[in-house]
């Protein structure tokens, strides 16, 4: 895995986020070992071409109750994991796409698992699971007979630096595409790119032969036509080596036991592959529910520890008040005791001040008071007719002039003193 990860370093250097698209892609290869990594040119449906990052190998399948491989490409995104990857089937010579409602018929694989993907609940192990389920269900290549060995020896991708053929999106594929259904596979296995270990690379689909009331028999070598009312006992080996079906009679056919066996047991397997994915679909909404869950928890538990520490903070400035509250209480008692306990005072003693300039400023200000207070009643005694409009107008005239210059006497007496202005 080191080889992988220093192989990874340098090739996702352009992508936006190359940590999380490495971790991604080595989980993914930790459990899929037959895909490899690697740097190649992707052809868009615009023309346009760009060196991404893709897997390129087989997938393991298993499609009724035998192993295969089906070779797969998956290109990533430059802002992978955060957008889906596009995933193609790379068909080899001996091999046709098998056009479906997941596959069309340029190889390109369409998945619910991909239009709703969405990081970090979507991941390339959690998509190879799902095509290895699909792919199980309904195999996207069959087999096609090759009838020149050279095709059979040459693999696609011979110069690893040249543009692959695959995928041009939108585009036609190098291989015609048939209705047909897939053929036994080949006795001999030329598909040295993707490592198949000791099962065929591709599924199989067999077809029964069509024996009817007539002597029209199909061309197929395991079996020997005979004349009618015969009966075939002898039983040839498929190129899988796998029992063919004895015709007892013509018009009837019998299954053998390790046929029904065979049988039951990819009825079986569909069965659990279809409960295994409500199940996974079951868990993925499960989980979508409990990471809400949990965002929700998280900006609640930070809301209460904002909260929490806005109470500490009022705590802490109640308790700065209450202790000066305290010290001011005590000072307040001290000095009402000290006046109980004092002789009493005459006040005009205490406000008698000390010199000439203060004195005077005192008799200055008593007057501008004395004059204030003059004003004051000249004018309620118009309001109630007491005097004319002539003496109250003459009268208020020279109290205000007084008023006026006994204010500019203290003034100018504050500032000889030293005092503030008023």
């Amino acid at each position: 895995m080191s080889s992988h990860e220093a192989y990874l370093k340098s090739a996702l250097a352009k992508y936006q986020y190359p940590d999380l698209a490495k971790r991604d892609i080595l989980n993914a290869l930790g459990t899929y070992d037959n895909l490899q990594p690697r740097l190649d040119w992707f052809l868009f449906n615009t023309g346009a071409r760009k060196e991404l990052v893709c897997l390129d190998g087989t997938v393991p399948v298993n499609y009724r109750g035998n192993r295969y491989n089906i070779p797969v490409v998956l290109w990533l995104t430059e802002s992978h994991p955060n957008n889906p990857p596009r995933v193609f089937v790379k068909p080899t010579q001996n091999m046709q796409i098998k056009h479906g409602k997941h596959v069309d018929i340029a190889g390109k694989i369409y998945l619910p698992y991909l239009s709703d993907w969405k990081h970090p609940q979507s991941d390339l192990l959690g998509l190879i699971q799902i095509l290895t389920i699909i792919f199980g269900e309904e195999p996207p290549v069959f087999a096609t007979h090759s009838n020149s060995s050279s095709n059979q020896n040459r693999t696609p991708y011979q110069n690893p630096h040249a543009t692959p053929p695959y995928p041009p999106q939108g585009g036609g594929m190098p291989l015609p595409y048939s209705n047909r259904p897939p053929a036994y596979p080949p006795t001999t296995n030329n598909y040295s790119n993707y490592p198949a270990g000791s099962y065929p690379a591709y599924p199989p689909s067999v077809s029964t032969p069509n024996i009817t009331a007539t002597n029209s028999y199909p061309n197929y070598t395991p079996y020997t036509p005979t004349t009618h009312g015969q009966t075939l006992s002898q039983t040839q080996e498929n190129p899988r080596n796998s029992p063919v079906p004895q015709i007892s009679r013509i018009g009837s056919t019998s299954l053998t036991d390790e046929q029904i066996t065979t049988m039951l047991r990819s009825d079986v397997e569909d069965k659990i592959k279809k409960k295994l994915q409500e199940i996974l679909a079951q868990s993925q909404a499960e989980m979508q529910t409990l990471k809400q869950t949990e965002k929700d928890l998280q900006n609640g538990s930070k809301i209460l520890t904002d909260m929490v520490s806005k109470i500490n903070n009022e705590q802490s400035e109640v308790d700065t008040n209450i202790t000066i509250l305290n010290q001011k209480t005590s000072e307040t008692e001290q000095l009402i005791e000290k006046l109980k306990q004092a002789d009493e005072i005459d006040i005009d003693e205490a406000i008698v001040p000390a010199t000439p300039l203060h004195k005077q400023l005192l008799a200055v200000f008593c007057e501008e008071q004395a004059t204030q207070d003059i004003i004051y009643y000249l004018s309620e005694g118009f309001k109630r007719d007491v005097i004319d409009l002539d003496a109250y107008l003459k009268q208020v005239r020279e109290q205000s002039r007084k008023q006026f210059l006994l204010r500019a006497l203290i003034q100018k007496i504050r500032q000889k003193a030293g005092l503030p202005d008023m």
